[in-house]
């Protein structure tokens, strides 16, 4: 082909189109780059409590790929959140950056793929502008915890234009033109289509079902037989299986697979069926949106909606039988809908009815149906006056989307707005006003959240999470021992939870209780070998016990789990350095020290084991870095203490010991150092 200016005036458009879809997309959602992290709604489980986000070696790579986590099976995700880690710590800004400019790119990969279907650029354009600005997709963009929905689709539909370019060259030409071309798939092609289909995969399994549409694609506009089309696309099968035995067996370990809503299939249906035309009429009328829909299974009130969702399948069987957008572009939506409906239809039944993430995928072939319809009525306009009006209508539908989706983004900036607006439409949610309770808390609005909380309880008075957060918030007002018996009490309701028996722990710590301390942690260690936390903590109070032995080997087993935890080893230098083994525990302490440089209790601990083996001069700016790095350690300034005294400098000795006693008056190491220092007087 030879490049006139005509064929480059069009490249030109591409790339402006291209250019605009991701501008768009980074403009609508360009204040989610303020939000934060949503703790009452899974980010912490993928970011703060994530056992893969600090370990990219080999060995953490192995772990992350060779394990199930939080029930589903989403290496290249988890992989993804280890990168933003590796960038930007714990600032959510970077999260969320990521998860805006996969969506700019989703827009530009479904103009470009829509392009190839359609045949048609304006189709393909107006399909895209829709996708990128409709409020349904906020969900998938603004929720962290979600990057598997955003970082899936990229791969996938860059894994269909793979699969588009290996095949025959004859895409431009439509799936009527009769042409074929009987050259072989690019190899090269073919083999980038594998590879990131599987990562699709592994970013969300949601795409398991993707080799149909390959095959529906390869027989409808390649003209392939269907066992020419199954044949090729047997690798992108292997992998669609690998994903579900996968998926069901993360399910089944953790608890993912629910009992049927309502307690039958049936009944489960009839929710189902309303929510399929709850999902029309959002895509239609974005309007109630939520983060979390709740339902009556046993309710008769919603039975017109029922019949409504039947109306919609049955509608969608005779689209795709009768074709009336032209074919094959109306059954391919359809199939395209189903395909990727099904595995949230919950016909394997799961905890989520409905959720606005489930429309992103779907979504697509329907706005391709809807560029096909005005394109449509664009050619049925024959007045220069009809085809403004068209031109108008549908800009100023963007731009009516596009508002509500800057309005549905200022939702999901915190948790407290978050649930704020979930009670909104569900003002006895259980969850939200869980979710809501716990939000204020972590935001020191102590007050808010109790009152939230005594709704709860007068809702649900045997909701264990009640008593938990109104624990945490006692603990934090420091009433340890109103936090000790609000513990117990949620222990009491729920005894299979990990994490209260953790924070049980910590405030009988806090009150000096080590035995009740140590029996909490390995309580919820008895539910949960892996779980770190408690390990840590079981560590510490065991080194309170004195329990050397103890504190060192649970400090190896999270070094096991978490090699560059710094805590863990800061633990097991001093366990170390009590049994006997000080050259060990040097090593140990000094990785602490320098793999968190700011912590003032690594150093200190440092200074102290060199002081152990008689090394005043290095102990010194070791302890040195301990006060500084916590001014309000009386241990650090005692430890500094240790070591002037320990290179005869008086003076210097006298004033950290002091400075130690009245940090902490009952310090008894100190005082006995400082009358030592009186009675026993060093040469300055």
């Amino acid at each position: 082909m030879s490049w006139n200016s005509s064929t480059l005036s069009a490249g030109r458009a591409k790339v402006l189109l291209c250019l605009g879809l991701a501008a768009l997309a980074v403009g609508l959602y360009a204040s989610l780059l303020r939000a934060e992290f949503l703790f009452s709604w899974d980010d912490n489980r993928y970011i703060h409590e994530n056992p893969f986000l600090r370990d990219l070696s080999p060995s953490g790579l192995w772990r992350l790929f060779s394990s199930f986590y939080f029930a589903a099976y989403l290496p290249l995700t988890l992989l993804s959140y280890a990168i933003d880690y590796r960038v930007w710590g714990l600032n959510p800004t970077g999260y969320h950056l990521t998860n805006v400019l996969l969506h700019a790119v989703n827009g530009v990969l479904v103009f470009l793929l829509l392009e190839r279907l359609a045949g048609s650029r304006g189709v393909a354009a107006l399909a895209a502008v829709l996708f990128v600005a409709h409020p349904a997709q906020v969900e998938s963009v603004a929720w962290v915890a979600e990057r598997k929905n955003v970082l899936s689709m990229s791969l996938f539909l860059g894994a269909f234009l793979a699969h588009i370019e290996a095949g025959p060259a004859c895409a431009s030409a439509g799936p009527r033109s009769g042409k074929d071309v009987a050259e072989p798939p690019g190899r090269r092609w073919e083999v980038l289509s594998w590879g990131l289909y599987l990562g699709a995969v592994l970013a969300k399994p949601i795409v398991v079902g993707a080799p149909l549409l390959f095959m529906a694609y390869d027989v409808a506009w390649r003209r392939f037989s269907w066992r020419r089309s199954l044949w090729r696309n047997l690798p992108p099968l292997a992998f669609a299986l690998f994903g579900v035995i996968l998926i069901l067996l993360a399910h089944g370990e953790g608890g993912g697979i629910k009992p049927y809503a309502g307690g039958s299939l049936w009944a489960a249906a009839r929710v189902m069926l309303r929510v399929t035309w709850e999902y029309l009429v959002t895509l239609l009328a974005p309007l109630k949106l939520n983060n979390l829909y709740l339902y009556d299974e046993n309710s008769g009130a919603a039975a017109g909606r029922v019949w409504l969702g039947l109306g919609v399948l049955v509608a969608s069987g005779v689209f795709a039988w009768r074709q009336p957008l032209g074919r094959p572009h109306s059954a391919f939506a359809v199939l395209w809908c189903w395909v990727f409906m099904l595995p949230v239809s919950n016909i394997v039944p799961i905890a989520v009815q409905r959720a606005d993430r489930y429309l992103y995928f779907p979504s697509v072939a329907l706005f391709m149906l809807v560029g096909i319809f005005v394109r449509l009525l664009w050619r049925a306009c024959r007045g220069r006056r009809a085809r403004w009006l068209l031109l108008g209508s549908l800009a100023a539908a963007v731009v009516t989307l596009g508002f509500l989706s800057q309005a549905r983004t200022k939702v999901w900036l915190s948790s407290v707005a978050l649930w704020r607006a979930h009670l909104t439409d569900y003002p006895r949610s259980a969850t939200g006003l869980t979710n809501l309770g716990y939000a204020l808390y972590r935001t020191r609005r102590y007050d808010e959240a109790v009152e939230v909380l005594r709704s709860l309880r007068a809702l649900e008075p045997q909701h264990y999470k009640t008593p938990w957060y109104l624990a945490q918030i006692a603990a934090a007002k420091g009433r340890q021992e109103e936090a000790v018996d609000l513990f117990k009490e949620a222990t009491s309701l729920n005894p299979q939870e990990k994490v209260i028996y953790n924070n049980l722990g910590d405030a009988l710590y806090r009150l000096k209780r080590y035995d009740e301390a140590l029996q909490a942690f390995q309580r919820a260690l008895d539910l949960s070998p892996a779980y770190t936390r408690a390990r840590l903590n079981a560590s510490r109070a065991a080194l309170r016990l004195g329990n050397f032995a103890l504190a060192r080997d649970a400090s190896r087993r999270v070094l096991e789990i978490e090699p560059r935890n710094a805590e863990a080893a800061s633990n097991l230098c001093l366990a170390s350095s009590n049994l006997g083994r000080v050259m060990e525990a040097i090593a140990q302490c000094l990785g602490a020290a320098y793999a968190q440089p700011d912590n003032g209790l690594a150093w200190g601990r440092l200074a102290h084991v060199l002081l152990l083996a008689e090394h005043p001069d290095q102990a010194l700016p070791a302890a040195q870095k301990a006060a500084a790095r916590a001014p309000r350690s009386s241990l650090a300034f005692r430890t500094l203490g240790d070591a002037y005294a320990a290179l005869g400098k008086r003076r210097e000795a006298e004033q950290a010991y002091t400075t130690a006693l009245r940090l902490d008056p009952g310090n008894r190491r100190a005082r006995q150092a400082l009358e030592k220092l009186a009675t026993r007087p060093l040469q300055p």
